[in-house]
């Protein structure tokens, strides 16, 4: 017979290497009693789970929470507990019997793994009398959740890589732990914390002296490529929120980074712009080769909205007026009318999806409040008449400033005749509009309206210290560009500021930019949701 081996196998390497049949079992080995558990659980994975498999995947916690403690009151929570911490103390076997039937949910099947491994068996073989006594109870009836948060920011989830050490004292009756961190998990701040002095032996990012903020929410941009996504990441960007594509290579690009497959910013995708005349983005899906004659009648509007939905879109964006940037049009003239744009945003509700509106000119900027949208974009014309409706309704501005200042220069991204004296009499009207706006407490979030070309990888930067030029203090116009943004987007539960629980977006610059706002536009660090996209540190600080 075979010898068996008992030394430990690691990673997959018992894929490999031949094994002994006497470390085998199948189904034909159950008992009665594993048979029985199988069914049980099978049961419970088909109604409560599998029913449930698409809202469980779309992390609704409230209900995976329920259903751990339905599988605590199963007793499933404490297979491997022994009975006196509340446990029933089964085999292995019993394990991967649960195992197997609640794996058609992958997500699911993570969590309970997680409750019942990484959760309780380190207590179960290291812990103290008295940390079993208060955890494991209350862990197998699903009263205490458990998670997995241990990182460095320069080693992920890898234990392995963690360079905090603990050493113990002189009088063998402590642990020092020296190092300083921040506890990130899965992307995501688990604690602030300084927990001692400087360790010995190992490189680290020396941040003394420099000033960490909040990733920079763009709420109005176009990144449509990789390059683009790159730049904007570097600029300090850790957020995006679309305002249109040709091709919904927003919708790619967000889907790349949550797979984490591309570091940059979270992308807000908007896809596809709800607008009279498409041109050649009706190549984008085929679809949209219906509307080719022009989107203006109530079903041309709902099925472009449908379209964007279909493919996945996080926002709609339709138009009150013309645009700015073309030297044939006049961004004061009216677009889509109040009921127009009413049918986009009671057709985007549908499926709770907001709307923003391009709206230079007031008529079109007061027709798009009232439908409903959730922010004026540009607004360069705007009265005081609509502004007080935006303070009323909610409704948030996006003044792009810094794009219309491109049009008073020469050179620039608008380098046109025509543009530059457009730019000369919207940029007096934008600045008394932003002015005003601000006095009357109406909401502004920043955004660039770029596509982040090679020349423009400081723009919110920019926008920031345009704000502050116009009259706007140095903390709300930084908060204009994190926890505003974040509140524009709906995300505020996950970024805009540096909170445990919070992604880890992250930016540092040298000074104070309170006392020297122009600092915000030489990002020196960027991390989003824990990874580095920057790291420009001064020689001497690293």
């Amino acid at each position: 017979m075979d010898k068996i081996k008992k030394e430990s196998k690691t990673g997959g390497q018992f894929l490999v290497e031949p094994i002994s049949m006497a470390n085998v079992f199948s189904r034909e080995d159950f008992t009665e009693e594993h048979n029985d558990i199988y069914n049980m659980v099978m049961e419970f994975d088909r109604e409560k789970i599998l029913a449930q498999k698409e809202e469980i995947e779309d992390y609704n916690p409230d209900l995976v929470k329920s259903l751990i403690k339905e599988m605590g009151t199963l007793g499933l929570l404490g297979i491997d507990v022994p009975e006196a911490y509340g446990g029933i103390n089964l085999d292995k076997i019993t394990t991967i019997i649960v195992a197997e039937a609640l794996v058609q949910s992958p997500s699911f099947a993570v969590t309970w793994a997680v409750q019942t491994g990484i959760g309780s068996l380190p207590i179960i073989w290291f812990g103290t009398e008295e940390q079993k006594q208060k955890y494991l109870p209350k862990i197998v009836t699903g009263e205490i959740l458990c998670a997995y948060g241990l990182t460095e920011p320069s080693a992920g989830s890898d234990a392995t890589h963690g360079k905090t050490t603990a050493v113990l004292s002189e009088d063998g009756e402590h642990y020092i732990l020296n190092g300083e961190k921040i506890f990130i998990s899965n992307g995501k701040i688990e604690s602030i914390k300084n927990i001692g002095s400087r360790p010995q032996g190992y490189r680290v990012i020396d941040l003394n002296g420099m000033y960490i903020l909040p990733g920079f929410i763009d709420a109005h941009t176009h990144i449509s490529s990789l390059d683009a996504a790159k730049r904007a990441l570097e600029s300090g960007v850790t957020t995006a929120r679309s305002a249109s594509t040709s091709g919904f290579q927003d919708v790619s690009i967000r889907e790349m980074v949550k797979a984490g497959k591309l570091i940059g910013p979270d992308m807000i995708a908007a896809g596809i712009f709800v607008t009279p005349n498409l041109g050649e983005t009706i190549l984008a899906d085929v679809r949209l080769a219906d509307l080719s004659n022009g989107v203006n009648k109530e079903n041309e509007l709902r099925k472009l909205v449908q379209i964007n939905v279909d493919r996945g879109v996080d926002i709609i964006k339709t138009r009150g007026t013309e645009r700015a940037g073309l030297p044939y049009t006049d961004p004061r003239k009216q677009t889509y009318t109040e009921k127009q744009l009413s049918i986009v945003v009671n057709e985007a509700s549908k499926y709770n999806i907001p709307v923003m509106a391009h709206a230079h000119g007031d008529e079109g900027g007061f027709a798009a409040v009232k439908a409903g949208v959730r922010s004026i974009e540009h607004g360069t014309y705007l009265s005081k008449k609509t502004l007080s409706l935006m303070k009323k309704k909610g409704t948030y501005l996006v003044p792009t400033y810094t794009t219309v200042v491109d049009l008073t220069e020469p050179g620039g991204d608008y380098d046109n005749p025509i543009l530059f004296i457009r730019g000369q009499h919207m940029l007096p009207a934008l600045k008394a509009t932003v002015k005003t706006a601000y006095e009357m407490g109406v909401k502004i979030a920043t955004g660039a309206d770029t596509r982040y070309g090679s020349n423009s990888t400081t723009r919110v930067g920019m926008e920031i210290t345009n704000f502050v030029e116009l009259g706007m203090k140095p903390i709300d116009a930084i908060r204009s560009a994190t926890i505003i943004g974040a509140e524009l987007l709906l995300i505020d539960d996950k970024t805009g500021s540096i909170e445990v629980g919070k992604e880890a977006d992250l930016i540092v610059v040298t000074n104070n930019p309170l006392k020297n706002i122009r600092t915000i536009q030489d990002v020196v660090f960027v991390m989003s949701n824990g990874k580095i996209g920057l790291k420009r540190i001064p020689f001497n600080k690293d």
